[in-house]
C-alpha cells in the first residue's frame, strides 16, 4: 500500500491514519498553565369534532369540517415533528470511549475516598466532552480496572450504557477511541490477565483489541487507537525499556512493550493511533521541574511526598489529556476532527488545579 509522510505542526504523537498515513505531529499542549489558541404531547383531535347540534341551532356542517381539519392538520405535523426529531436523534453521530480507569468517570460521593483527597482523582474521559461541538453525542463506556481482555462496561445506566446496548446501538458514522494498555501489563487471573503484548490467540492483548476494532468496522463505524500514558517518574527518565512507559512491567513474566503493540496493531488494521505513550514521556522529560509533573496527578495529601497516584491523573491532569487529543484530532485528516468546538485552549493551572481544600482528610495509606 502506497504511504506517503504529512507533517503537521502539532509534539511527540505518531498518528496512523487511513491509506497507511504516518504523521509526526507536535501538540500545543505545555506541563505549564499556558494558553494556546490552535485552535449539545398533544392527543390527535377526531375528525368528527364533537359537533354539537341543539334543537333550532345546530353547527354548520362545513364549519366543523373545516374546523376538525384544522386540528387533524396540526396535531399530524406535531406528530410529523417528533418522528423527526426521534429519527434525527438515533441518526445523530456518536463518539464513545472504551477504556480503562485513567478514562473512567472517577466517583466523588461523599463516601468515596477520592472525596477527601487534596487534588481528587478525575478521568480524561469526564473532561473530553467540552471539545467536542453540539453535532455529536459523547459516550464515556470506559470502566474502573477494565482491560482489553476483561472489558465490562459500568452498569448504572445514569453512568453508561451496557456493552450489549452498545453493540446493538453503534452504526455508521459513529466513531470509536479505544485507550487499554495499562492494567494488561498485569497478570491477574481473577481479571483475565496474562500479560502477554503480542500475539493473534485469544486471551492475548493484540488478539482482544482486534476484536474491538474489527467490531466498530463492521458497524460502519471509525475505530482510534490510544496508546497509554506514562505512569510518573521522579528521575524523569522514562527510558526505553522502563516501566513507567509501560513497556516493562515489574517482573519478567508480565514485561511487554504494549504502546508499540499498539502501534504496530493500528498500522496493521489500517486506523489511525494517537501515541500518548511517547507524548507524555517528551513532555514530562522536558518540563521545567519535578513539581510540574507531579501537577498532573492525583494527591491523597497536601504534600506529594508519598502520597502521589503515579496512574492516576486530577482534574488538571485529565483536562491537559482531553485537550491533547481533542487538538491532535482537529489537526489530523480524521473525520472525527470536523466536530471539534474551533475555540479550544490549552487548560491552564489557574482554571483547573482547584485543591479540595474543603473536603480534604489527610490520607495514611
Amino acid at each position: 500500500m502506497k504511504k506517503r509522510l504529512l507533517v503537521l505542526s502539532l509534539a511527540g504523537v505518531v498518528l496512523f491514519g487511513c491509506n497507511n498515513e504516518i504523521v509526526d505531529s507536535q501538540s500545543a499542549t505545555s506541563t505549564g498553565g499556558g494558553t494556546s489558541s490552535v485552535g449539545t404531547t398533544s392527543q390527535n383531535a377526531s375528525s368528527s369534532s364533537n359537533s354539537v347540534v341543539s334543537e333550532g341551532n345546530s353547527t354548520s356542517s362545513s364549519s366543523s369540517v373545516s374546523s376538525s381539519s384544522s386540528v387533524s392538520s396540526s396535531s399530524s405535523e406535531s406528530s410529523s415533528s417528533q418522528s423527526s426529531s426521534e429519527e434525527a436523534k438515533q441518526q445523530a453521530t456518536t463518539v464513545y470511549l472504551l477504556g480503562e480507569q485513567v478514562a473512567a468517570k472517577v466517583d466523588m460521593k461523599p463516601s468515596s475516598t477520592n472525596y477527601k483527597y487534596y487534588y481528587p482523582a478525575k478521568g480524561f474521559g469526564e473532561t473530553l466532552p467540552d471539545y467536542f461541538n453540539e453535532n455529536v453525542t459523547f459516550k464515556n463506556l470506559s470502566a474502573n480496572q477494565g482491560s482489553v481482555n476483561s472489558y465490562t462496561f459500568p452498569t448504572d445506566a445514569k453512568t453508561s450504557e451496557g456493552y450489549n446496548d452498545y453493540v446493538a446501538n453503534l452504526k455508521q458514522g459513529d466513531y470509536v477511541l479505544i485507550s487499554f494498555g495499562i492494567n494488561d501489563r498485569k497478570i491477574d487471573t481473577s481479571k483475565n490477565l496474562n500479560g502477554v503484548a503480542l500475539g493473534t490467540e485469544e486471551g492475548q492483548f493484540q488478539y482482544n483489541l482486534t476484536k474491538y476494532v474489527n467490531e466498530a468496522k463492521s458497524k460502519g463505524a471509525t475505530p482510534i487507537l490510544l496508546t497509554p500514558y506514562v505512569s510518573y517518574d521522579s528521575s524523569k527518565k522514562y527510558e526505553a525499556n522502563s516501566k513507567y512507559l509501560y513497556n516493562k512491567a515489574e517482573t519478567k513474566a508480565h514485561e511487554g512493550n504494549y504502546p508499540q503493540a499498539i502501534r504496530d496493531l493500528a498500522e496493521e488494521l489500517d486506523v489511525m493511533c494517537i501515541d500518548n505513550t511517547t507524548w507524555t514521556a517528551d513532555l514530562f522529560r522536558s518540563a521545567p521541574s519535578d513539581e510540574d509533573v507531579q501537577k498532573w496527578y492525583c494527591w491523597k495529601n497536601s504534600e506529594a511526598d508519598g502520597k502521589l497516584m503515579t496512574n492516576t491523573f486530577n482534574a488538571y491532569g485529565a483536562q491537559k489529556i482531553g485537550y491533547h487529543i481533542a487538538d491532535v484530532l482537529k489537526n489530523s485528516q480524521n473525520a472525527l476532527g470536523k466536530y471539534i468546538k474551533d475555540d479550544i485552549e490549552d487548560p491552564t493551572e489557574a482554571e483547573y488545579l482547584i485543591a479540595n481544600t474543603e473536603n480534604y482528610v489527610k490520607s495514611n495509606s
